[in-house]
């Protein structure tokens, strides 16, 4: 889950959760695990610091203080705890000195030479003892020493034998996790073994996986992972095939949104059923078994759409299509493709181009016109894609990890309750210029980072 720790830009579930629910459950920790909880998530940080929590860690019944001993004052409960344990405050008569043990928050104190009974201490008998000023006040307690950082140094410290979050029952911790994400929840299995008890259950986990899954293919589980946490990570790591085998679905990692790829077989590919137009090859490197490659066309036109209800409700998607160009490709760099992304009555459009190269041949030098005429065919077709300049604004594919190439098609919200399809096309019919190929082995959508 080492993804999982990155930085999200998508909003944390949590704080639907409401916050004295949560800082009930970190006040029943220690001050040592409230602190880790802290880092957790904003919502987390924002419980395990309230005055709720802290003032559980604070003793009821502080004895009088000498005047100007907690001055300024902490302007809240963790800071006075944070001050507490940091150096002894001296208390009202000025013989004794306290502070609070940052583990438990049990209180801790020194009582001075003046407030103890030493036989011949007191009275006229300076020949058996006598009393000397201390010219720098010791207030340090013993085997202590004061740092930077309260919060780190507590975090860093070693765990007492017994952690009292042990006592808070685990369904009620399980619950407050639960209405995280799943990035949350890893970081909270960190905080204590209590939290990682709760945050690892399938209660938890039960809760990010869809309640809606598609029929998967058989085998595709094989062998039946052991936990909903580890069903969660199968299907964050890699697609799995649907029962029809003609699409895949997998998880986003952050928001455990339902994400598919449409295989070509899938879509609507017109003269794609016609050998001269389009071919059938096997891929090697899919989970799908075949692809598609453009032989020669004039008339480029893909379609796909799937159901709203198989996906994630109030989730923002993004579609691509994912595809690859042989050696011998020409005409699709030019004229520009239009791609579609229609949802109910929303539409968006946009140009793109498959064979974008508008940073291919900057620093290649220039081939003199009268040699042009002697290059092969592939060369010239090279030479003309460097000359061919793609207009600002119109999206050119990227290369991606497992050596496909995708393009953006567009982007949609899929509200809850809406009904319906999702259309997604790539054309290019009005140009009426030959083409030739593109390898095509499907279009994805998935969670909108």
């Amino acid at each position: 889950m080492e993804a999982a720790a990155a930085q999200s830009g998508c909003a944390c579930e949590i704080t639907r959760l409401p916050e004295e629910l949560l800082s009930a459950s970190i006040a029943r920790a220690a001050p040592r695990d409230a602190c880790r909880a802290a880092a957790v998530s904003p919502a987390f940080r924002a419980a395990a610091d309230s005055d709720a929590v802290w003032a559980r860690f604070l003793p009821r019944e502080v004895p009088p203080l000498a005047d100007g001993e907690l001055s300024p004052a902490p302007p809240c409960k963790k800071a006075l705890f944070m001050r507490l344990c940091d150096s002894p405050v001296l208390l009202a008569d000025g013989l004794t000195s306290m502070w609070l043990d940052r583990e438990t928050g049990a209180k801790c104190y020194m009582l001075s030479a003046r407030a103890l009974c030493i036989i011949w201490g007191r009275g006229d008998t300076p020949q058996y003892w006598r009393w000397i000023p201390s010219p720098v006040p010791d207030r340090i307690p013993p085997n202590r020493i004061h740092r930077k950082g309260a919060d780190e140094s507590m975090a860093a410290t070693t765990a007492p034998p017994s952690c009292e979050i042990a006592r808070l029952p685990e369904d009620l911790l399980a619950a407050s996790i639960a209405r995280t994400t799943p990035r949350d929840a890893c970081r909270a299995a960190a905080v204590s073994p209590a939290f990682r008890d709760a945050a690892d259950s399938d209660a938890v986990w039960a809760r990010f996986l869809p309640r809606d899954l598609p029929p998967l293919a058989d085998g595709e589980l094989s062998p039946a992972p052991p936990s909903k946490k580890a069903l969660f990570m199968r299907l964050t790591d890699s697609p799995v095939l649907l029962a029809d085998g003609l699409m895949s679905t997998w998880l986003d990692r952050e928001t455990g949104a339902k994400c598919y790829m449409l295989s070509a077989r899938a879509l609507c590919i017109i003269w794609g059923d016609t050998p001269q137009y389009w071919r059938w090859i096997p891929l090697t490197d899919s989970r799908f078994s075949e692809g598609a490659e453009l032989r020669v066309v004039c008339w480029l036109e893909i379609r796909g759409k799937i159901h709203c209800k198989m996906l994630s409700q109030n989730s923002t998607y993004t579609t691509y299509m994912v595809f690859k160009i042989s050696d011998e490709s020409y005409g699709l760099d030019s004229p520009l493709q239009e791609a579609a992304v229609i949802i109910g009555e929303n539409k968006f459009t946009r140009q793109v181009c498959l064979q974008g190269h508008e940073n291919e041949g900057e620093d290649e030098e220039e081939v003199p016109q009268n040699y042009r005429s002697l290059m092969v065919p592939d060369i010239r077709r090279r030479l003309r894609r460097r000359n061919c300049r793609i207009p600002p604004g119109v999206i050119v594919p990227k290369k991606r990890a497992d050596g496909w190439m995708e393009i953006e098609m567009g982007e949609f919200k899929n509200e809850e309750g809406e009904d319906g399809e999702v259309s997604i096309s790539l054309m290019e019919t009005i140009g009426g210029n030959w083409k030739k190929g593109l390898i095509l082995q499907g279009i994805e959508i998935r969670a909108k980072k």
